[in-house]
Formats: C-alpha cells, structure tokens, sequence
C-alpha cells in the first residue's frame, strides 16, 4: 500500500492506530518517531499553530539524535 486511507467504518481512534503502524511499515525509524509523538498530533488545541511548531521541534530532534547515533 503506498497511501494511508482513513477507512469510514472504523472509529477516530482505531484509524489513528492502523495510521501510526502504517507510518511504522513505511519507515521504521520515522514512523516510530511519529507514533511516539501521537500525542501531539490528537491534541486539540485552540491554536493549532503552536502544536504544529512543538510537533515539528520534537520530531526533528529525534531524527537528528537517530542519525548521530548511526554515525
């Protein structure tokens, strides 16, 4: 499957889930990365700008503290 589609019969939670184990199949180390910060993407928040910021921050943290590692 090269696309995640939301499946319509499946509630808000179990296609988040089947999402994030998605997100892991593609690419394990960022998908993982993602999953791990769930969440910052269900949080609701009036502004969404914030979230947005917070969750890129975070994400771009890890990615670069599993690419040192490599090293």
């Amino acid at each position: 499957m090269d696309n995640f589609n939301f499946d319509d019969s499946k509630s808000q939670e179990e296609n988040l889930e089947a999402f994030f184990n998605f997100c892991i199949q593609k690419d394990p180390v960022l998908g993982k990365i993602i999953a791990d910060n769930k969440d910052l993407l269900t949080r609701v928040d009036s502004d969404a700008s914030n979230l947005k910021s917070e969750f890129r921050t975070k994400v771009a943290q890890q990615v670069s503290a599993v690419y040192k590692q490599s090293e």
